[in-house]
């Protein structure tokens, strides 16, 4: 419910301690730490292809599709 309500309030209590950015969801700041961390712990099964988040590893997923 908290987290509900911040999209309506807009408050953002989560701030990196790197860049400063902020965020409504703790989950949020703990994906974007990735980037300064240059962690990459999502990894293509087909190449070995590393990435940082979750989605760019979806994104580069379907560059494989009809290439088998």
């Amino acid at each position: 419910m908290v987290v509900h309500l911040t999209t309506h309030t807009g408050d953002k209590p989560f701030m990196c301690d790197m860049c400063g950015q902020t965020f409504g969801v703790k989950h949020n700041l703990t994906h974007h730490r990735h980037i300064h961390a240059q962690d990459k712990p999502f990894g293509c099964t087909q190449c070995g292809a590393m990435f940082q988040m979750r989605r760019y590893l979806k994104r580069h997923e379907k560059t494989h599709k009809g290439k088998r």
